[in-house]
């Protein structure tokens, strides 16, 4: 907490073993990079789908404002291999984002859990290069050392663009960012 105001006060009984005092401190909930209950964790159980289903699906999630989705191999009952299908989604998109878990696999059913999350503050910038310009995601704030990721799906263009390794575009918008 922030404190804002501190009261003391003096009771009327004279205590043997200590002072009668008190301290009373008024203040505001600390300010948080944690933000509360803003996402959710959404899970399917799939048995019955192909890989090609699975990583279709996967796609569409993506492609529809899903933050991550991903799918984890699991042993299900009876012994039969089976896949953990998972998205990651703002808890605003939740619902939609089950719609296509149901659209999109075999699944009869979905498990929606919340999750607080804590962020670094990010932005974007972009940078010229021999390349071209490529965008870098910044992840700064007082988590240590900023995060500098150039993107990829700009580096792998530029990279056939100019016939050269995606390694190149990226080690070029890097060194571009630290100019």
């Amino acid at each position: 907490m922030t404190p804002e105001h501190v009261g003391w006060g003096a009771g009327k009984a004279d205590l043997a073993d200590r002072p009668n005092l008190l301290r009373a401190v008024l203040g505001a909930p600390a300010r948080t990079l944690v933000t509360r209950r803003s996402h959710v964790v959404l899970e399917a159980n799939l048995d019955d789908a192909t890989g090609e289903i699975v990583g279709g699906a996967i796609e569409s999630l993506l492609a529809e404002g899903a933050l991550d989705a991903w799918a984890a191999p699991v042993t299900m009952k009876k012994g039969r291999p089976g896949i953990v299908l998972g998205v990651l989604c703002p808890a605003s998109a939740a619902e939609a984002m089950a719609a296509v878990v149901l659209r999109e696999t075999t699944t009869i059913g979905v498990r929606f859990t919340e999750w607080d999350r804590l962020e670094r503050p990010r932005r974007t910038v972009e940078v010229e290069t021999a390349y071209g310009k490529i965008p870098l995601k910044v992840a700064e704030g007082p988590f240590g050392p900023p995060q500098i990721k150039p993107e990829y799906d700009a580096c792998a263009a530029a990279a056939r663009a100019h016939g050269v390794p995606v390694r190149v575009v990226i080690t070029a918008a890097l060194a571009a960012f630290r100019g």
